[in-house]
């Protein structure tokens, strides 16, 4: 069931995952720093759009990659 939630609701996610923004992805970028080294990997489980890991991404050197259990969700994540 809960599936069939998420599903229904990625594209409403996928409007509300836009107020990520910059100072969001270095204020995360800053508490994973003790656990990330350089060209680490992250792995976002839960990450839905993947929208704050795609802003991760372009402030910490590091591989990341979403997980998410909704195909609906990825299907907007880069």
């Amino acid at each position: 069931m809960p599936g069939r939630l998420f599903n229904w609701t990625a594209p409403l996610f996928a409007l509300a995952s836009r107020r990520w923004g910059d100072d969001d992805a270095r204020r995360v970028a800053a508490l994973l720093a003790p656990y990330l080294p350089a060209h680490g990997r992250l792995l976002d489980i839960g990450g839905g759009t993947g929208d704050l890991a795609a802003l991760l991404a372009a402030v910490v050197p590091c591989d990341v990659t979403v997980l998410d259990a909704s195909p609906r969700m990825l299907r907007y994540a880069e």
